[in-house]
């Protein structure tokens, strides 16, 4: 290690030289655009199919759970901030 090298830090780590910290990049980004879809559609008063449950299912801008295909409703689930 050279005497201008920084230590290894979550901060100035380098994701082409760490695996996980690449992957950990696309997990993040892809959450961010999955939100911003979502609150895209609710601004726009549409609904998105997502998955929940085995079952594809329309969530509405009110928060309300719709079934797709006579499926039955599924029940609610707090949403998960993470």
């Amino acid at each position: 290690m050279k005497s201008t090298d920084r230590p290894a830090s979550p901060e100035n780590r380098d994701w082409r030289e760490d695996p996980d910290l690449l992957f950990e990049l696309i997990r993040k980004g892809m959450q961010r655009g999955v939100r911003e879809a979502i609150a895209d559609h609710h601004r726009a008063g549409n609904p998105v199919a997502i998955w929940r449950d085995g079952q594809i299912v329309m969530l509405h801008p009110d928060g309300s759970v719709q079934p797709v295909n006579g499926q039955e409703p599924v029940p609610e689930e707090p949403a998960d901030e993470s």
